[in-house]
This record gives C-alpha cells, sequence and structure tokens, in this order.
C-alpha cells in the first residue's frame, strides 16, 4: 500500500510539473504576442530556432536574458 501512494504521488509531483511548465509557456506567449516579438526575435539570444521554439513551446526553461528581455 504505501508504494502505491509513493507511487501516486510521484504521478502528482509530475503532473504539477507539467502544469508548471505549460503555465511559463503560456506567459511566455502572451508576453511575446504583447509586446510584438516572434519565435525569430529570440533565436540571437538563444542562439537556434530549435531552442527558441522549445522555450516557447514550454519544454525549455528559459534563460535569466532571455526571461528579461521577453518580459
Amino acid at each position: 500500500m504505501s508504494g502505491d501512494i509513493k507511487i501516486e504521488g510521484d504521478v502528482v509531483a509530475k503532473f504539477k510539473e507539467g502544469m508548471r511548465q505549460i503555465e511559463v509557456a503560456d506567459a511566455i506567449q502572451k508576453a511575446m504576442e504583447r509586446r510584438g516579438l516572434r519565435n525569430q526575435d529570440l533565436v540571437y539570444i538563444c542562439g537556434t530556432r530549435a531552442r527558441a521554439s522549445e522555450i516557447v513551446n514550454g519544454k525549455r526553461v528559459p534563460s535569466r536574458p532571455l526571461a528579461i528581455h521577453i518580459f
């Protein structure tokens, strides 16, 4: 029984972490829209189009300089 509880706790923790990533991605997208930025505008800070896309889609956490630029 206690093993089941631990597994459920792990699932809930991963779900919450995923939700935070979605919330961060949503905030980034809204801030970019508000400032008129596109993914291409982030490439010069991120280094690659793939990295910029990952950040905008919530698959990667933005660096501090990028977050400052976006917000």
